[in-house]
Parts: structure tokens; C-alpha cells; sequence
């Protein structure tokens, strides 16, 4: 997820205590990796990025990416760049780009 501020994070909350719970029952059902903007948290997130995380997390099933407009294009475009490498082997269907 990637966001402007705090105040435009629709859901982040939610998500950030249902990690929680996960992560004290000992579940790894998935992983949260957030940006907010204003905050200077987190690396931009380019295509460089976007492969050390599919490197990292190479057991994904499904991912689910929500953010602005421009980080969209970046991840579509990456993802699809990271298809014909031969390197991601997620089909397209368990990508949501929102």
C-alpha cells in the first residue's frame, strides 16, 4: 500500500491489525509492506524495488497492490517487464492492481 498521508489511508488500520493478529498467531498468510509519502517512510518503490520484493517474497500466490495512479503504472509495467524475464512466474489473474 502506498499512500499520501495517514489521513488518506483507506483501510490502513484495518490491515495493520490484522497483520498484527497474524503475526502473534504465528500465521504467514501474507505480508504488509507500506509507503506514506509525507512520511518519508519507506524506499520508492520502482521496478527495482518491486524485484527485491518478489525476490524475497518468491512464495507469493497472490498480491494485491493499491496505491496512487503513478505507483500503479510503475507496478504494471514492472511486473509485466518481470514476466518476460522469465523471473516472476505469478500469473497475471493473481495480480490486483487497484
Amino acid at each position: 500500500m502506498s499512500f499520501d498521508n495517514r489521513k488518506d489511508a483507506l483501510g490502513l488500520e484495518l490491515l495493520e491489525g490484522l497483520y498484527e493478529v497474524t503475526q502473534k498467531k504465528g500465521f504467514k498468510n501474507f505480508d504488509l509492506i507500506i509507503r506514506i509519502s509525507s512520511e518519508r517512510q519507506g524506499t520508492r518503490w520502482d521496478e527495482d524495488f518491486i524485484k527485491r520484493q518478489f525476490q524475497i517474497h518468491q512464495d507469493v500466490q497472490h498480491a494485491w497492490i493499491c496505491g496512487p495512479p503513478v505507483m500503479n503504472e510503475v507496478f504494471d509495467r514492472s511486473i509485466e517487464s518481470l514476466r518476460n524475464e522469465g523471473f516472476l512466474k505469478l500469473p497475471k489473474s493473481k495480480v490486483e492492481i487497484l
